[in-house]
């Protein structure tokens, strides 16, 4: 799904991350949804500068959801996503 702004895809991944926390959703299903909302280049460029998340979806995420998408898009693609926590 193309999303049209930063703050539609940080609401799609709060949900997500959430219901995981929650045990709402399985870790297979987690990992699935963000890869589907990852795969696309232009939601990437949503959200992503360059290897580094924009600070305004930091914000609107937090820092330990941030984290928790960090693992989940290591587990992903750890070639393309490898320099998230450098």
């Amino acid at each position: 799904m193309n999303y049209k702004t930063m703050s539609e895809v940080a609401e799609k991944l709060k949900k997500i991350i959430d219901g995981y926390w929650r045990l709402d959703i399985s870790e297979k299903k987690l990992i699935a949804e963000i890869a589907e909302i990852f795969n696309n280049t232009d939601n990437r460029g949503l959200v992503m500068r360059g290897p580094k998340f924009k600070a305004g979806f930091e914000r609107k995420l937090g820092k330990k959801r941030i984290e928790e998408l960090i693992k989940v898009l290591k587990k992903v693609d750890n070639g393309l996503f490898k320099a998230l926590n450098e």
